[in-house]
Parts: structure tokens; C-alpha cells; sequence
């Protein structure tokens, strides 16, 4: 509420309302999950006719409501929707009701799933729409390596490649405009069989219908699983499981979940003590060092940004590199801030490790503008027509383009593609575009007074 006042800032440029999280996807999960609590004592307290509890459970209901309405997520809605039908769903379809009235109550449920589902997805169609496209090709990734997958961090170093296929297959399409560079498959489900395959997907699956399964010994248990259930319907629509945050919120449920026991180990309690203290200490001792070397990395990439200073000279950052080189997000900002920074050979190599393990059409045009640098015709147009292919409304990679071949005298090809960037509709309008698309326009008005054309 105070963000939304703007008495405190947001932490994303685009967005009022985030809470502590980078962007308010993760805050509409946290208060998707939160607010299934006070739904469940508004249902108690109403059994037991304690009203003023009632009122006062359903104050707190409200105020997370609102703020999620404020954050704008509409799968944390989906989410509450979902975990309420099933915490309620056993009061919903109880044995003393008829069987033309439950019949009924579940025609109710699902016309109201279904008006849901259809209000969020019209609520911000484009947005959803480009979901739909990265699940396609996540698809794509997941029929190609269906059994074991990519591997940890394949989903991320492959899925631009897919894109760009998709839309060197399919010109036309009109998915071109929501295109952009995507760092979340915005679907846990289809992130796990795309980078762990079906073998870690019914890994997981099985272990979530143990404990949905498991015998409830009491109504905190309902209550919990609701709670997952929610996370789990969030999960198919965003990536929860990239925000640290709520990774603790998820295991937090599970860890306070009952379970079949499968095996049971007796040891003593000195044996206890030092197996706990042992696993405290391997566990503090790997993330604080990892920590550490990630900070450190980090401070030297700021530092390296804002000073004159070259690679040559941060001794420290080039001993830190090997440990921190399949960081994606250290990898990304090193990327940008090299240029300038260290020789072309040194800048290509390190562009070259970043677009492995995050490729981006950003990167893939300035790898172009590398090798244009050093007079390779050949490398420098794979490399421009890859980043068109993975995001066709961008101008600016195809402006290089179109400079490369002014450079090799490649007339007919410049006019062409000249033509495509006048025409090429654009999100964002700004005066970096406009300064391109002037200068095309100057050139083929050159080119036409010329005889050229």
C-alpha cells in the first residue's frame, strides 16, 4: 500500500507495486499462499459461530486481496481460486447432500473455472499469448531430449536457439511482436521435463502425490496441502522456483506436512547431534564461501563498469572467472560491460562463454558487431541473422545488418532490407529508432536519386 502511494519505491522500473521482490509476479504468489489462512478461519470460526473472529479474519482476507489486485498477477488469482476449492471442496460435496445438488455444485465449479480462466486470460491477451509461444518451444525442447532432458541450466542455454527456429519456420507469425529475450519458461512443469526430462518429472510427481495422498490427521493438514496446491497452480504459470524466497515458503509447506513413513533409522542422540552439526556446517560452509565469490565477483563487475580501469588490470576478476563463468545473471552484466573494457579477441571470447549459458539477441548482435570489426563478412551475418531470428521486431540488429551491407557494396540486399525496417512495427518507439530508421530512409532516398533503385 505504501508502494503503491508512492511513499516507497518499487524495485522495478515498470511496476508500482513489488513488495521485496524484484517484480510483483513473486509478491502475488506469496500473498496467493498467504491468503488461503484467513479463508480457512473464516470457514471455522463461521462453524463455530465466533463472528467477531469471523470479521476479523476476513479484514486480513481483504488486505491481501488488495494487495494482490495491486500487483496485477493474475496466476496468484487462479491460485487462490484453486487452493479454495481444495481446502472447501470436502464441506462443498458432503455425504448429506443429494445427489442432483452435488451434481449441481460441480457444474457450478466448473463454469466458474471456466469464467476464470477466460476473464484472465483476456484481462492481458498479449501477455498470455506470449506465454503460449514459449511453451510451444519449451515443448520443441522437451520432444527432442524427452527421457533424461538438457541437464541443469539447459532450458536457459538452448531455448533462444528454439525461438529462433520457430521463427525462421514461421515468418509470418503472428507471435513475431510478443517475442522478446526470455530467461523463465514461466512453467515449472515444463522447466523440469525440458531440463531434467521424464525421468526427473515422475520423480517429482510421485513425491507430490504422496503427500496430497497421505491420510489427514487433522484440519491444519487440509490446510497445508491447500497451501500447496496453490504453489503447485502457480507454478504453471510463472517460475517460482527462480525466487529464493519462495523456495523457502515451498519446502517450509512440505517440511511442515505429514508423511508415510518409508524407512525409520534409530540413532542415538550423541549420533544425532554430530550427524545435524556436520550437515549445519557443510551447508553453511558451501554457501558462504559461494556467497563469497559471488559478491566478489559482483563488486568487481560494478567497479570494472564505472571506472576507466581495463580487464588486463582486475587481476581478481580474471581468477574469479572459472568460478563464476555459468552464472547467469554475473555473466550477463559482465557481457555488458566489457566493451571498451579489453581487446576484441578478449571481448569475443567472453561474449562468446555469456551466450552459452544465456544466449540473448542482444548478445548475438554484438558478437556480430566483433567479427564485422575484424573483417569477417561471413561470422558477422550468421550472427545478425540469428538475433533477427530470435527477436524479428527489433530494429537494431537488423540495422547493423543493413550497415554491413552498405559496407561489402551489397546494394540490392541493403534495399531490401532498408524497405523492412521502414515498415517494421516496433513496441517502443524511441529516439534511438527513429534516428535508424531516418538514416535508412536518407540512404534509400541517396540510393533512388542515384539511379539505384
Amino acid at each position: 500500500m505504501l508502494q503503491k502511494a508512492l511513499w516507497l519505491t518499487s524495485n522495478h522500473f515498470d511496476f508500482t507495486v513489488t513488495g521485496t521482490f524484484g517484480n510483483p509476479g513473486p509478491l502475488g504468489c506469496l500473498l496467493a499462499v498467504s491468503c488461503l489462512i484467513p479463508l480457512y478461519y473464516i470457514g471455522k470460526y463461521l462453524q463455530d459461530k465466533k463472528y467477531n473472529l469471523v470479521l476479523l479474519f476476513l479484514i486480513i482476507a481483504c488486505f491481501i486481496l488488495f494487495g494482490i489486485f495491486q500487483t496485477g498477477s493474475r496466476a496468484a488469482l487462479v491460485s487462490i481460486f484453486t487452493g479454495a476449492l481444495f481446502l472447501f471442496y470436502p464441506y462443498l460435496i458432503k455425504d448429506g447432500r443429494s445427489v442432483l445438488g452435488s451434481i449441481l455444485v460441480k457444474i457450478l465449479i466448473l463454469l466458474t473455472i471456466f469464467v476464470l480462466v477466460a476473464a484472465v486470460y483476456f484481462l492481458r491477451k498479449d501477455s498470455a499469448d506470449g506465454r503460449f509461444l514459449i511453451w510451444y518451444n519449451t515443448a520443441c525442447m522437451i520432444k527432442d531430449y524427452p527421457f533424461l532432458g538438457f541437464g541443469s541450466g539447459g532450458w536457459l542455454a538452448n531455448y533462444m536457439h528454439y525461438q529462433a527456429d520457430f521463427f525462421i519456420n514461421n515468418q509470418d507469425s503472428t507471435y513475431a511482436m510478443l517475442a522478446d529475450n526470455t530467461f523463465y519458461p514461466y512453467n515449472e512443469f515444463l522447466y523440469m521435463m525440458a531440463e531434467q526430462g521424464l525421468v526427473g518429472m515422475l520423480l517429482v510427481l510421485s513425491i507430490i502425490y504422496v503427500l496430497v495422498n497421505n491420510k489427514e490427521v487433522s484440519p491444519i493438514d487440509r490446510v497445508l496441502k491447500s497451501l500447496l496446491v496453490a504453489s503447485l497452480f502457480f507454478s504453471f504459470f510463472s517460475y517460482p522456483a527462480s525466487i529464493f524466497s519462495l523456495c523457502i515458503v515451498f519446502t517450509s509447506i512440505i517440511g511442515m506436512l505429514k508423511s508415510p513413513i518409508v524407512k525409520c533409522i534409530i540413532l542415538s542422540s550423541f549420533r544425532v547431534y554430530v550427524l545435524a552439526s556436520l550437515f549445519v556446517v557443510l551447508v553453511v560452509g558451501i554457501s558462504s564461501w559461494s556467497y563469497s565469490i559471488y559478491n566478489k565477483a559482483y563488486k568487481r563487475i560494478l567497479v570494472l563498469a564505472n571506472n576507466e580501469q581495463t580487464l588486463d588490470h582486475c587481476s581478481d576478476l580474471n581468477k574469479l572467472f572459472p568460478l563464476f563463468c555459468y552464472n547467469p545473471q554475473l555473466m550477463y552484466l559482465y557481457s555488458q560491460v566489457c566493451k571498451g573494457k579489453c581487446s576484441l579477441d578478449q571481448e569475443l571470447s567472453l561474449l562468446q562463454a555469456a551466450s552459452k549459458v544465456a544466449p540473448t539477441s542482444d548478445l548475438y548482435y554484438k558478437i556480430g558487431d566483433i567479427w564485422r570489426s575484424k573483417g569477417d563478412v561471413y561470422e558477422a551475418e550468421k550472427f545478425y541473422k540469428l538475433s533477427i531470428s530470435m527477436i524479428p521486431h527489433r530494429i537494431t540488429p537488423k540495422y547493423r545488418l543493413f550497415l554491413l551491407y552498405i559496407e561489402q557494396k551489397d546494394m540490392d540486399s541493403a534495399v531490401k532490407l532498408g524497405n523492412i525496417i521502414l515498415r517494421q512495427p516496433v513496441k517502443k518507439e524511441g529516439t534511438k529508432i527513429l534516428r535508424m530508421k531516418i538514416e535508412v530512409q536518407e540512404y534509400l532516398d541517396r540510393a533512388y536519386h542515384n539511379g539505384f533503385i
